[in-house]
């Protein structure tokens, strides 16, 4: 089984020990069932042993009981650890644009999926300590009559083979309901951070429940409430044949003389004790199918995590100063499907080079390849075709992640995250509180042990504090995209007069994606697209004749 391979390979001696005591565990149980059966039938004879052994054996069950529930629950929070912590390795190795485009199927595995094994897993203890049991009391009702356990045996092969039946089906269902939970993720993502646009709009808000949200939701609904229909039918089913076989067993001992009635009566007063783990086996079923699934998914998103993964080699481009260009592409380009107008769009050729310490302004109209061009320079994006050059070293994918490393960037999809640890300059943190003044924001963000206090911020809030925490981070170039864009005057000119001089002041190399005239005058240079193609400029006159034109912005 796939799942017991992972907790082998996660703890043998956490699993060895979970599988021990929880057989200990269960022959205890035996042993009282037994010793009860002994005292009922000797009439209490020998009464001072019957005590000491069963207080002996009560004893060792409480004890191994808990020991198994914690190897297992130990096991399973390892198991949990290191496929959530794997997978989050796995995926900050993996290629920007495999993952950008593979987010559902992420969060379900790393929410569903890994849940889904932790569930199983804790009801391991229970399964190991029925198992004892059950194997137990076969060995006792054996040496009541080994007549009626083979016939026993036989019903409990029948009842375990019918319980058996649909757990393919069951898994063909799970399987379906999980790939319809990943378009519900995608959906509620929909929901949470669309609720504004949700909530002005009556049609929408109808349309996307009924159309959207409301057919995955019952096509889920649906897949796992078939699953647990058959799970349910089978294992009543296995259920009724064993209490068939003992009525049909009463009557063949009547018929044909086998055992005596004394004989049976005692073994069933034991099998019957064997109904409840039996019970649980078969609940267990569904389980074991469902983990299987979660597993396959994991196993197989594992794999095209490591298939996307960038190689990690430590190859550290090292800085030319003598080198005029700092930052050069040569031949590049991206293609990739651009939804809004149903056609692919490709960006390039392009030559560009940027110089060490300059200010440069990336423009063109909305659609023209601005942030393409600015993900591909950064290193998130791999040109299809052609050269990134830095300091005279050609980037590739074995020095990929340390090229990333001279890069802080601020799309407009950006994210905030409220530790400060990997600031290192002792400096820039001293000067935080200035910042956090100047940008107002020291009236609702504080800094306490190396961590931002809150980031539940307007929107604007949030990209002037993801504006302090890029010039915290000390990187050698900077990327602002549309940073600017629906910004109150005051911080343009916060940005523009101040921050952006201050960043080319300490050397820092400056791409800023904008469309504000007002401060073209702060530019060393500028590079314009327009439909993925790069615009020569003879002048900066060229360049307002264009953006008066529409073209530029």
């Amino acid at each position: 089984m796939k799942v017991l391979y992972l907790f082998l390979k996660t703890s043998l001696s956490d699993f060895l020990a979970a599988v021990f005591t929880g057989v200990i565990s269960g022959l205890c149980l035996t042993g009282m069932i037994a010793l009860i059966h002994q005292g009922i039938n000797t009439e209490l004879a020998n009464l001072n042993f019957l005590i000491i052994a069963f207080l002996s054996l009560w004893a060792t069950f409480g004890l191994t009981s808990v020991l198994t529930t914690y190897f297992i629950t130990k096991l399973s929070q390892d198991v949990v650890l290191d496929l959530r912590v794997g997978l989050s390795k796995k995926i900050m190795r993996a290629s920007f644009q495999e993952m950008e485009r593979k987010q559902n199927q992420l969060l379900t595995i790393l929410t569903d999926d890994i849940t889904t094994i932790n569930d199983f897993v804790n009801r391991l203890p229970n399964i190991f300590t029925s198992i004892a049991m059950i194997v137990g009391c076969i060995f006792y009702m054996a040496f009541i009559s080994w007549e009626l356990i083979i016939i026993f045996l036989l019903l409990f092969s029948l009842a375990y083979f019918l319980a058996k039946q649909p757990l393919n089906h069951f898994k063909d269902k799970m399987r379906q309901s999980r790939d319809t939970q990943k378009d519900l993720v995608g959906h509620f993502r929909s929901l949470i951070f669309g609720l504004k646009e949700l909530l002005l709009s009556f049609q929408l808000r109808t349309s996307f429940v009924q159309d959207v949200l409301w057919p995955s939701a019952d096509d889920q609904r649906k897949f796992n409430l078939w699953a647990r229909l058959w799970i349910s039918v089978f294992s009543r089913a296995a259920e009724m044949v064993l209490l068939l076989g003992f009525g049909l067993l009463l009557i063949g001992i009547h018929s044909y003389d086998i055992v005596s009635f004394e004989v049976l009566a005692q073994f069933l007063m034991i099998s019957l004790f064997t109904l409840s783990p039996l019970s649980n086996l078969g609940s267990f079923l569904p389980f074991i199918g469902k983990a299987n699934v979660a597993l396959e998914q994991i196993n197989t998103t594992g794999l095209m995590l490591e298939n996307a993964a960038i190689d990690r080699a430590q190859e550290k481009p090292t800085f030319n100063t003598d080198s005029e260009s700092y930052l050069s592409l040569r031949g590049i380009t991206y293609t990739y499907f651009h939804e809004g107008e149903d056609k692919f769009f490709q960006l390039g050729p392009i030559d560009l080079d940027i110089k060490k310490g300059s200010m440069v302004y990336l423009l063109g109209g909305n659609g023209s390849g601005k942030s393409t061009l600015a993900k591909i320079i950064c290193g998130l994006y791999l040109p299809e075709s052609g050269d990134v050059h830095l300091n005279d070293t050609l980037i590739k994918k074995g020095n990929l992640d340390a090229y990333r490393e001279n890069f802080n960037a601020i799309f407009t999809d950006f994210y905030l995250f409220d530790q400060l640890d990997h600031v290192k300059s002792d400096d820039l943190l001293k000067d935080i509180n200035r910042y956090l003044k100047l940008l107002e924001l020291d009236k609702k963000v504080t800094v306490k042990g190396n961590k931002l206090s809150t980031t539940s911020l307007s929107t604007g809030q949030r990209k002037r504090l993801a504006l302090l925490l890029s010039y915290l981070d000390d990187k050698p170039f900077y990327i602002f995209d549309e940073w600017a864009a629906s910004q109150d005057p005051y911080y343009k000119e916060v940005f523009y007069r101040t921050l952006l001089p201050e960043l080319r002041s300490r050397g820092k190399t400056l791409l800023v994606i904008t469309h504000d005239e007002k401060y073209f005058d702060g530019a060393d240079e500028f590079i314009m697209l327009q439909d993925g193609k790069k615009i020569d400029l003879e002048s900066q006159e060229d360049l307002l004749s264009l953006y008066n034109q529409g073209i530029a912005g």
